[in-house]
C-alpha cells in the first residue's frame, strides 16, 4: 500500500493538541507534507 500526501495529511488531522483538542492540521501547524521513495517528510511550524 502506498500512502499519498493527501492521505498522510488526513491522518495528521487525527493528531490533537492536548490543551485545546484541535487537530494540528486545522491549527495550521503542518507546514508541508512530502512523500518520496517510501519516505514521508512532515514540516511543522510552531508559532
Amino acid at each position: 500500500m502506498t500512502l499519498t500526501e493527501a492521505e498522510l495529511t488526513d491522518r495528521l488531522a487525527a493528531v490533537e493538541d492536548p490543551e485545546n483538542g484541535d487537530d494540528i492540521v486545522s491549527m495550521g501547524l503542518v507546514d508541508d507534507v512530502a512523500i518520496s521513495d517510501g519516505t514521508a517528510e512532515v514540516s511543522l511550524a510552531f508559532n
